[in-house]
């Protein structure tokens, strides 16, 4: 009993801590969409714990995975890659919870993100000494895109958010929202090419048109 109140404290501090970062994620300002997300080709799609193929993942970050991958197919802006090395932007997932049950034993505590771990580089932790299993984390499903650099590592995210149920189908809003950034932002930067391209054919020593004529005075 005195194991399963140390769970629960734990489980509220852990989240205490971690709603007020993940609510920076959220702001109403405009994200700033970089040319190199725009340009970007190849992504990869993985977990917040792990990829697709990790056996500790959660099934509910496996779906989520399965999840974006078939709305990237869809919407065609992006082309798939199996490998995180051959990706130019990584997406990353993790659906919310704030206890669910694990078959392995132990108690898991989700690594929560927060403004000091961008990029994530933590997994989850097991603590072998409490016979229950559970997991604790953010409430609420995040989506955040990152840069990937030379040497395959994540960068500083480009993008992210957390929104309650926002990884569920069909809906998928947190997608959707990302969606609507990218294109338009991609329509933003069309319409400033478009002008650039313009201003470059009429060049700078471009002849100014002729005044009408006017009829002369007697």
């Amino acid at each position: 009993m005195q194991a399963h109140s140390k769970i629960f404290a734990l489980a509220t501090a852990m989240l205490a801590l971690a709603l007020p970062a993940l609510s920076q994620g959220n702001s109403k300002k405009k994200p700033v969409i970089p040319d190199h997300l725009l340009n970007a080709t190849y992504v990869y799609v993985e977990a917040y714990d792990g990829t697709e193929y990790d056996p500790r993942l959660l099934p509910e970050d496996r779906q989520a995975i399965a999840d974006v991958q078939d709305a990237i197919e869809k919407w065609g802006r992006y082309h798939l890659t199996m490998r995180r090395s051959e990706a130019e932007i990584v997406i990353q997932v993790r659906t919310g919870r704030i206890a669910s049950a694990q078959v392995r034993g132990g108690v898991s505590i989700g690594s929560v993100p927060n403004g000091t771990q961008i990029p994530p580089s933590s997994r989850t932790e097991t603590d072998p000494h409490v016979g229950a299993g559970a997991e604790v984390g953010p409430p609420d499903d995040l989506l955040w895109v990152f840069a990937v650099d030379p040497k395959g590592e994540l960068a500083a995210p480009y993008w992210r958010r957390t929104k309650k149920d926002g990884l569920k189908t069909p809906q998928m809003e947190l997608f959707k929202r990302f969606k609507d950034d990218v294109e338009a932002a991609a329509a933003a930067q069309g319409k400033k090419r478009a002008a650039a391209n313009r201003a470059t054919t009429a060049g700078p020593n471009a002849t100014a048109p002729n005044p009408p004529a006017t009829t002369p005075h007697p």
